[in-house]
């Protein structure tokens, strides 16, 4: 504040090219410069002085944190939870950058927008990830292809499994989608897509059946298989274990036992 004050004064009187000016002139110039020097520093006390008043937690708190979405595997207390930590201060100083960034960290949070509500709320407005295929073990995968790992997965048995090395969910989320409509449109639903290490291909359909794709050529090895499916396998798909497409000109296939080997055995 005294810096502000004495910042103008500190240059002294400039001289021009002709005589000085006039003593009672320099005069004038030096009070008006301490005084728009004491305005600026009244207003930056002021100011200061007014914020410190409105950052008072004491006299404009935040009374409650309203959390609103379309909630379906996030639990909205354990966001409020999460939030807790950075909901300090008061209403009009608390840090809401820093509250999105909380929402945000949850696994289950795709996007968050927060904002304050006179006189005391803090409203947070959260848009839930919709999983659509498990990813691997522990993870999930949006139909974008965002993987995400919640604490804990609830049941979703109707969601197909697709796996393969990291930084490959796009390519095998395009797999699916593709391999899967080419499945459906001979009755047969793809419900598992598997990319290993060596980039070998292979998929699970509904009932069990696997077919081996291998490396090269995966989407023509699979337009084999269905160029034959309605004569060879139509009707038979139930005893069918693997079909192993791997082969330069056909294929084999491994048949389930019949149920009096399985007696047997």
């Amino acid at each position: 504040m005294a810096s502000v004050i004495t910042l103008p004064l500190v240059r002294g009187r400039r001289r021009g090219r002709g005589a000085a000016a006039p003593p009672a002139a320099s005069a004038r110039r030096v009070l008006g410069w301490a005084a728009a020097g004491v305005l600026s520093a009244l207003a930056i006390w002021g100011g200061a002085r007014a914020w410190e008043a409105l950052s008072n937690p004491h006299r404009f708190p935040i009374r409650q944190v309203q959390v609103s979405g379309n909630f379906r595997y996030l639990d909205p207390a354990r966001l409020k939870s999460a939030l807790a930590g950075v909901v300090g201060g008061s209403f009009f100083a608390v840090d809401v950058r820093a509250v999105r960034a909380a929402a945000l960290a949850l696994p289950w949070v795709q996007s968050a927008a927060v904002r304050r509500e006179w006189p005391g709320t803090l409203v947070v407005r959260v848009v839930e990830r919709v999983p659509f295929a498990r990813w691997g073990a522990d993870a999930l995968v949006t139909a974008a292809g965002t993987v995400f790992r919640p604490r804990r997965i609830p049941p979703l048995p109707a969601l197909p499994e697709l796996h393969g090395p990291a930084g490959t969910e796009a390519l095998v989320l395009r797999r699916y989608r593709s391999y899967g409509a080419l499945l459906a449109a001979h009755g047969l639903r793809l419900v598992r897509v598997d990319l290993d290490a060596r980039r070998s291909w292979s998929l699970g359909l509904a009932g069990g059946v696997r077919l081996l794709l291998g490396r090269a050529d995966p989407t023509a090895r699979l337009a084999r298989f269905l160029s034959v499916y309605p004569a060879a396998f139509a009707g038979r798909v139930g005893d069918i274990d693997a079909v192993d497409l791997r082969y330069t000109n056909g294929f084999a296939v491994r048949w389930k036992r019949p149920a009096a080997d399985r007696k047997r055995g």
